[in-house]
C-alpha cells in the first residue's frame, strides 16, 4: 500500500479509467520527447 490507496482514492479511479493504451502510448511519446530535449541542452 501507499499514500495513493489511503488518501486518493478517488484519484486512483479516475486514473485507472484514464490510463488508456492511447494515453499511455501518447505519454511515453511526451517524455521520449522531453528526454530527447535535455539530453541536446
Amino acid at each position: 500500500m501507499n499514500n495513493i490507496d489511503f488518501r486518493y482514492d478517488d484519484y486512483k479511479k479516475t486514473f485507472d479509467l484514464k490510463c488508456t493504451n492511447s494515453y499511455t502510448q501518447e505519454q511515453v511519446k511526451n517524455i521520449e520527447e522531453v528526454q530527447k530535449w535535455l539530453k541536446e541542452q
